[in-house]
C-alpha cells in the first residue's frame, strides 16, 4: 500500500544521537519523504532523503527547574494545546491523512491535544511500557500524571507498533489500549546490508578474551560487580571493548584480569558492528531487581540489535523472562548469567570462551536473530502497510 501522507510527531529531533533518535531516521530513511510532515520540539536539522521537520519548542522555565516535575506539568497541563494549534496550523496545508506519535516525555500530552484538534485517525509507536519512563526521562514525582496522559492517549489510538510482543499485551492489559486497535511488532532495526557475517573466533592460545558492550548501562552497581567477579574467577585475560562512556558505567572494583578498553565515540552504527565484530563476545545487562523487572519483561534494547548485526554471542545479564533472552535462547545466540548462582555463570561462560563448535553455534545464532528478527527492510513494509490501514479508519474525532 502507498503511504498515506502522515503527520508525524516525535520527542527527538532529527540529528538526535540517542538510540531513539537513530531509530526513527533508519525507518523514515525508508519512506517516501515527501508523503511526511514531521514535528518536534528542539530544533534540528533533517538529513538529505527525510522529511521536512519544523521545531515548535516550549516557553522554558526557570533553569532551576529545567528535568523537574515542574516544567513537565508546565508543558503539560498550560502549553499542550497552544503547541498543537501552532503544529496543526503548519500541518494543516499538507492535508495529512494520519497522525503517527511517538509518545515519550511532552510529545504525549502533544500528540494527545494534536489528535483532538485534527481529528485524525492515530498510531502510535511505543519503545518501552509507560512505568519504565521513571527511570530516567520522567520524575518519579511525576510518573502518576505521566502515566494517565499515556492511557489516555493510548485510548484514542486506532493502532501501534510496538518493540515486543510482550509490550504489546502490556499495553492492551494496562494501559488503556483497545483490544480493537490493530498492533504491529517493529523491534529495533539495522539494514540487511549491516548485518556481517560470522568470523572467526580468537586463537584457542589468545591470551586475551574481549567483550564487547556499548549503550545504556540499564543495571545495578551490584549487578555489574558481580558480573566482573565471575570474569576474575575464569582462566583468562579479559578486555572489555568499551562503547560506553566510562564515567556512565558504575564504579567498582575491577579483578586483576580484567582491564577496561574504553574506545571514542563511533560517528556511526556501522563503526560501532565493525568494532564489535572483532570481539568474542557482547554483554547486554538489564536490571534484574523486582522494581524494574518490567522494563526487561516487555522492552528490546537496541544493544541486541547491534550485538546481532556483529554476529557475536551474547552474554544476557538479565531475568529470565527477559525480552532478550527469549530472543537470544530461541536462536541459540548466546548465555545467560543474570539471576545465576556465580558457579552457573562461570560454566555457561566458559562453554562459551573455550571457542570451538558451542562458540560458533552461539555466533550463528546472533547472525540468524539479526537476519530474521532485526532486519529493518520488511518491517518498514508492514508499518507502511499498517498508516494505510489506519488513515483508511477515517476521521479519529
Amino acid at each position: 500500500m502507498d503511504l498515506p501522507r502522515t503527520a508525524l510527531l516525535t520527542w527527538c529531533s532529527p540529528d538526535s544521537r540517542y538510540a531513539g533518535g537513530a531509530a526513527v531516521r533508519r525507518l523514515l530513511g525508508r519512506l517516501p519523504a515527501d508523503r511526511i510532515r514531521w514535528c518536534g520540539f528542539r530544533a534540528g536539522t533533517a538529513a538529505p532523503g527525510l522529511p521536512e521537520y519544523r521545531a515548535f519548542p516550549p516557553h522554558t522555565v526557570h533553569w532551576r527547574l529545567r528535568g523537574t516535575w515542574v516544567e513537565h506539568a508546565v508543558v503539560d497541563q498550560l502549553q499542550a494545546r497552544r503547541l498543537a494549534r501552532r503544529m496543526w496550523a503548519w500541518l494543516q496545508p499538507f492535508d495529512p491523512q494520519v497522525l503517527w506519535v511517538f509518545p515519550e516525555v511532552w510529545a504525549v500530552a502533544v500528540g494527545q491535544a494534536l489528535q483532538e484538534l485534527s481529528g485524525l485517525p492515530l498510531h502510535a509507536t511505543v519503545h518501552d511500557a509507560p512505568e519504565s519512563a521513571g527511570f530516567g526521562a520522567i520524575p518519579p514525582s511525576y510518573m502518576p500524571a505521566y502515566e494517565r496522559r499515556m492511557r489516555q492517549l493510548l485510548r484514542r489510538a486506532r493502532s501501534v507498533d510496538a518493540v515486543s510482543d510482550e509490550l504489546v499485551d502490556h499495553l492492551r492489559r494496562g494501559c488503556g489500549l483497545a483490544t480493537t486497535a490493530d498492533a504491529l511488532v517493529v523491534p529495533p532495526c539495522v539494514e540487511a546490508d549491516t548485518l556481517l557475517p560470522v568470523t572467526e573466533f580468537a586463537p584457542p592460545d589468545a591470551a586475551v578474551r574481549r567483550i564487547g558492550l556499548c549503550g545504556s548501562v540499564r543495571e545495578t552497581p551490584a549487578q555489574w560487580a558481580d558480573f566482573l567477579q565471575v570474569l576474575g574467577r575464569m582462566p583468562y585475560q579479559f578486555s572489555l571493548v568499551s562503547f560506553t562512556a566510562q564515567q556512565d558505567l558504575p564504579d567498582v572494583a575491577t579483578p586483576s584480569n580484567v582491564m577496561m578498553a574504553p574506545q571514542p565515540y563511533a560517528p556511526t552504527e556501522q563503526d560501532v558492528i565493525r568494532a564489535l565484530s572483532r570481539t568474542e563476545a557482547c554483554y547486554l545487562g538489564l536490571w534484574t531487581e523486582p522494581s524494574r523487572r518490567l522494563f526487561a519483561a516487555t522492552s528490546v534494547s537496541s544493544k541486541l540489535t547491534t550485538y546481532a548485526a556483529a554476529a557475536r554471542p551474547v552474554i544476557v545479564d538479565a531475568p529470565a523472562c527477559s525480552v532478550a533472552w527469549r530472543l537470544v535462547a530461541h536462536h541459540g545466540a548466546g548465555v545467560r548469567v543474570g539471576e545465576m548462582p556465580a558457579a552457573d555463570a562461570t560454566v555457561a561462560l566458559q562453554h562459551l570462551f573455550s571457542g570451538g563448535k558451542a562458540w560458533r553455534s552461539m555466533a550463528e545464532g546472533a547472525h540468524r536473530l539479526g537476519r530474521e528478527t532485526f532486519a529493518l527492510e520488511p518491517h518498514v513494509a508492514h508499518l507502511q502497510d499498517q498508516l494505510a490501514r489506519t488513515a483508511a479508519k477515517g476521521t479519529g474525532r
